[in-house]
């Protein structure tokens, strides 16, 4: 079943991407980037959807929050789509250590 929001969500980051892409194609590379490529962690988003089994949805949010954690420049935004779970299963599933930071819960009818 396709979720018409998460569609619209990732079109739109795809586009961004586009947008980037064609504005450095039009420039050129810059100095900096023919010398060093280095890149500091804000510079890079990194878009993931993971499908991913109930016995493991907690173990990968876990993982994700245990790297977070670990690094301390990097900053993750976690979106979550499960139309057909109860929503205190969704909290749940979110119950890891430390905890999530969150902006938005939704419940979708």
């Amino acid at each position: 079943m396709e979720n018409p929001d998460l569609k619209a969500w990732v079109d739109g980051w795809m586009e961004k991407v586009k947008q980037g892409a064609e504005v450095h194609r039009q420039q050129g590379p810059s100095p900096e980037d023919a010398e060093a490529r280095d890149y500091a962690p804000a510079d890079v988003k990194i878009l993931t959807i993971a499908h991913v089994p109930e016995s493991l949805q907690q173990a990968w949010l876990q993982h994700l929050r245990d790297f977070d954690v670990a690094h301390p420049g990097c900053h993750f935004e976690v979106m979550v789509d499960a139309p057909e779970m109860p929503l205190p299963d969704i909290i749940n599933m979110l119950a890891i250590n430390p905890g999530l930071t969150f902006t938005k819960l939704l419940e979708r009818k």
